[in-house]
């Protein structure tokens, strides 16, 4: 028997009961055979948990006959029955994957972590022993390489693109690499190949814009191989040619650099 003034529901499809509130203006979620109303996903939870105990059909049809109104079933839908533990579960399951089938981040968003620009770096950079760390903007300096704390430090800025981090990266670790495996000799071999002045100091000074001194010119060169010429930006030697840059490629360690 069904509750005064209800539909006999039809079996092989599930209703969500509300206590007390008649549902209205029901939609049926595709694939899941559930009938939701809107805007009524709380209260269905909530009933879904009130009917999770088993009971027999026998026991059901006699709460219906006594008359409980504390539970309205949902009116107007055909082939419908009462949501039972296992029809609980589906609805869950169906919740949860909702969040997990969410949108990709857009590349937008991507561009917001800056530390994804690591993701285009692809050396084994950690063999160095430098810390790569991301911070906010400051200005004059892009980048910047500690050597007594083995620590790289990338400003990143709202307009840059993953490209441009990149190669700032690349930069500093060709900093890095200078420090851990030039020597006075190889240094001097770099100036000859580069046509710089052997008499130039090859450090600037502290903090300042390196893109003029020797040493800033090798970390140019390394970020040029690692992730091309876009953003070559040496000003105390020309952009390598194709034809220089095997000389050039002898003087950094072979598991460094990409294949040429």
């Amino acid at each position: 028997m069904t509750a005064q003034g209800a539909h006999t529901a039809p079996k092989n499809r599930a209703v969500l009961l509300c206590p007390e509130r008649p549902i209205r203006n029901a939609r049926v979620l595709k694939n899941s055979r559930i009938a939701i109303r809107r805007g009524e996903l709380n209260c269905a939870l909530e009933t879904a948990r009130q009917l999770n105990t088993k009971v027999s059909g026998r026991s059901n049809r006699k709460r219906q006959a006594a008359g409980r109104r504390s539970l309205v079933p949902l009116t107007g839908i055909p082939n419908t029955t009462i949501l039972h533990g296992p029809m609980y579960r589906v609805l869950v399951l169906l919740i949860v994957t909702f969040a997990m089938i969410a949108p990709a981040p857009t590349s937008a968003a991507r561009a917001a972590r800056p530390e994804s620009a690591l993701d285009l770096i692809h050396v084994p950079w950690q063999q160095l022993g430098y810390e790569i760390i991301f911070m906010a903007p400051r200005a004059g300096f892009r980048a910047m390489t500690i050597p007594a704390k083995h620590r790289i430090e990338i400003y990143a800025r709202p307009e840059d693109d993953l490209e441009l981090l990149a190669y700032d990266i690349a930069h500093e670790l060709g900093h890095a690499i200078d420090l851990t495996y030039n020597t006075a000799e190889t240094r001097m071999e770099w100036m000859r190949l580069r046509g710089i002045d052997p008499a130039t100091t090859w450090f600037g000074c502290d903090r300042c814009s390196d893109y003029n001194t020797p040493s800033g010119d090798f970390a140019e060169t390394f970020a040029l191989l690692l992730r091309g010429p876009k953003y070559f930006r040496s000003r105390i030697a020309a952009l390598p040619t194709p034809e220089q840059i095997p000389a050039l490629a002898r003087l950094f360690p072979k598991e460094f650099l990409p294949p040429l």
